[in-house]
């Protein structure tokens, strides 16, 4: 299931906890399926820095056989002070189910906790990040689907390698497909995103430093097509969903 690829997709934050770092990733990812087998995908991530690296976006795309985006997500991550904890929203294009992620680190190894949903159901996830110099990783991740009295080890295995090339400049307009049902449902200010299907912002708290996002994108949901939008806080996640017009 292409949905759970990236699990909550943290292809997210950074390779080391100094400092968020630029890039393009190119991946195999190893995803349980139904019927218990694993299968791969090769995946692409984007990762951009701002904030002085408080904040990050990964932008995911599952690439198929004519090496053509077939599945897009996104993370977004906010850091402590220091960057030794953080908190991640992975959301989805065309998928209604979301996951909030908590992480620290655990020496070198990135650790993480997530609580969300999907086409799947809904679920509790641990995973962890192990880095290798020049901004490898691999990633290994277990869901439970009743509360963590049982686990699936693993349901997603990713190995990563960083390019040499930088990611494109965040400069996208809507796809013509959205472009007037966004004008009339997406808020004033921030950027568009994963080929101009979904936007997203930054939520500031009074100090002026990242304190959540803001991300919208057609899902299904309900049997038809709506605009959902997320504001995600250290509070939670509110969750609207508007008609497309």
């Amino acid at each position: 299931m292409i949905i759970a690829a990236f699990s909550a997709l943290v292809l997210q934050s950074m390779p080391y906890a100094e400092g968020c770092t630029e890039g393009v990733w190119e991946a195999l990812s190893q995803t349980r399926n139904a019927q218990g087998e694993m299968s791969g995908n090769h995946d692409r991530s984007n990762r951009y820095c701002f904030h002085d690296g408080r904040a990050e976006l990964a932008e995911y795309r599952s690439l198929g056989p004519d090496n053509q985006p077939v599945f897009f997500g996104v993370s977004l991550t906010v850091w402590n002070a220091d960057r030794t904890e953080g908190r991640t929203l992975w959301a989805m294009v065309g998928d209604a189910g979301y996951t909030e992620i908590a992480q620290h680190w655990d020496g070198d190894v990135l650790v993480t906790t997530g609580d969300g949903f999907d086409a799947g159901g809904r679920f509790l996830e641990r995973a962890r990040y192990e880095f290798a110099p020049g901004g490898d990783y691999r990633f290994e991740m277990d869901r439970s689907f009743d509360e963590g009295e049982s686990w699936e080890s693993p349901t997603n295995i990713i190995e990563a390698l960083k390019t040499a090339h930088p990611p494109e400049p965040l400069n996208a307009t809507w796809s013509p497909n959205l472009a007037a049902s966004a004008a009339s449902v997406i808020p004033e200010g921030g950027q568009v995103i994963l080929d101009g299907l979904a936007w997203f912002d930054w939520v500031l708290a009074d100090s002026g430093q990242p304190a959540g996002a803001r991300f919208a994108a057609p899902v299904e949901a309900d049997g038809q097509w709506v605009w959902q939008i997320l504001t995600w806080t250290a509070d939670g996640i509110e969750v609207r969903h508007q008609a497309m017009n």
